[in-house]
C-alpha cells in the first residue's frame, strides 16, 4: 500500500508535530471517518517526507484561498486542476482536499507552512518557484488579486528568497498592470 494509504489509515497516530503534523492530524481524523483501509505499517523516511510536502503544498493552498475572507468555487477549481496536472489519484486527491479545507479552519499561520517548505524544498529552486506559481494561479482563479493574497504571496517569495524581479515576473503572468499603458495615454 502506497504512502497516500498508510496517511489515511494511519496518520493521527503519527507524531510530526508542529504545522503540519496539526494539519494533517485534523486532515487524517477528517479521512478516517470515511469507510477505508485500516492502520498500517509506519512510514518510511521517504514516504514522510513526501507527506510532509504534500501537506504543506495544499495547507498553504487552503490557507491562501481563505485568507480574503471566502473561499471561491473558482479557487478550488484551480487546485483540482493542479491535483490533476501532477496526476493524484481518487485516494491522494481526496487526502489534498481533506488538508485543503483543514487548513482553513486551523489556527497555524501561512508563514510557519512557507518556512517549513522552503526548508523542504532546500536550495530546489524549481521547487521554490512552482509553489509561487502555484500560490498565483490560485489567488488569481476568481479573477481578483487581493491585497490579502498579495501580501501573503510577496512575503512568501522573500521567505523563499526569491529575488523581487523574479517574483515580479512570476507575477505578470497572472496579473496584468496596465498602469503603464494608462500613463502613456495621460489617463491615469
Amino acid at each position: 500500500m502506497g504512502w497516500f494509504g498508510k496517511i489515511l489509515g494511519g496518520a493521527v497516530g503519527f507524531g510530526l508535530g508542529g504545522p503540519i503534523g496539526a494539519i494533517l492530524g485534523a486532515a487524517a481524523v477528517a479521512a478516517m471517518e470515511r469507510p477505508g483501509p485500516g492502520p498500517d505499517a509506519v512510514l518510511s523516511p521517504v514516504e514522510e517526507a513526501q507527506m510532509n510536502f504534500f501537506t504543506t503544498v495544499f495547507a498553504m493552498l487552503g490557507k491562501l484561498a481563505k485568507v480574503d475572507g471566502q473561499v471561491t468555487e473558482d479557487e478550488v477549481g484551480a487546485v483540482g486542476r493542479f491535483m490533476d496536472k501532477i496526476h493524484l489519484n481518487e485516494q491522494s486527491k481526496n487526502l489534498a482536499k481533506s488538508i485543503f479545507n483543514q487548513a482553513q479552519q486551523i489556527d497555524v499561520p501561512f508563514e510557519a507552512l512557507a518556512n517549513q517548505y522552503f526548508l523542504m524544498a532546500g536550495s530546489d529552486r524549481m521547487k521554490l518557484t512552482m509553489m509561487i506559481d502555484i500560490l498565483l494561479r490560485v489567488a488569481m482563479a476568481d479573477g481578483n488579486f487581493h491585497p490579502a493574497e498579495e501580501r501573503l504571496i510577496e512575503n512568501t517569495a522573500r521567505i523563499f528568497n526569491i529575488p523581487d524581479e523574479e517574483y515580479q515576473k512570476l507575477k505578470t503572468q497572472y496579473v496584468k498592470d496596465f498602469s503603464k499603458y494608462y500613463a502613456i495615454l495621460g489617463c491615469g
